[in-house]
């Protein structure tokens, strides 16, 4: 994983990435400055098969863990809870600059050993790098627009919390993880 400052313009406008995160297998995260709160981040992501930016949503990363888990649920498991526990610790953005969004990175990074999932990289279409840097942020600009909205994150927690079930509810899961609020 490599963070530098961003580089990718995004077509709406001379909007500049704050940061770009190089993760493993040619996936890469870009990080705008958001418009849904003063520390609102809008995530992007590149990777090998196409460099066209994507939006990552809640439903992709969702199927992408289904799959991991069908293929290794055990491991699958310890990497829920290991999202689980960023979730349940991590705060609201203190702003959306290069430092900030490298902090979390770095300090995401740091508390869990991500070479210890690699073998679920052979399930789905994500390596769990990208998806656990992601996911961490993810997590981080649900919670900062839902304290600025007056509002309680749980969305993120919500599929969290049903993926990590041995009974899956695909309904459930889908439903919650393709809402499509805000």
């Amino acid at each position: 994983m490599n963070i530098i400052n961003g580089t990718k313009k995004i077509k709406r406008g001379t909007l500049t990435a704050v940061a770009e995160i190089w993760c493993s297998n040619n996936y890469t995260i870009h990080v705008f400055q958001g418009g849904l709160s003063p520390n609102d981040i809008l995530l992007k992501y590149t990777s090998p098969k196409n460099s066209r930016l994507r939006t990552p949503k809640h439903i992709h990363w969702a199927v992408d863990l289904l799959l991991k888990k069908a293929g290794n649920s055990t491991t699958t498991n310890a990497f829920l809870a290991s999202l689980g526990t960023y979730w349940n610790n991590c705060g609201v953005l203190p702003g959306n600059t290069f430092i900030d969004i490298n902090n979390v990175v770095t300090s995401a990074v740091s508390s869990i050993v991500l070479g210890t999932y690699t073998v679920l990289d052979q399930h789905g279409e994500y390596p769990t790098e990208f998806l656990y840097i992601l996911m961490c942020l993810l997590a981080v600009q649900e919670k900062t627009n839902a304290t600025y909205g007056g509002t309680t994150a749980h969305m993120f927690n919500d599929v969290l919390n049903e993926l990590a079930k041995n009974n899956l509810d695909i309904f459930k899961i889908m439903s919650t993880a393709g809402f499509s609020g805000r």
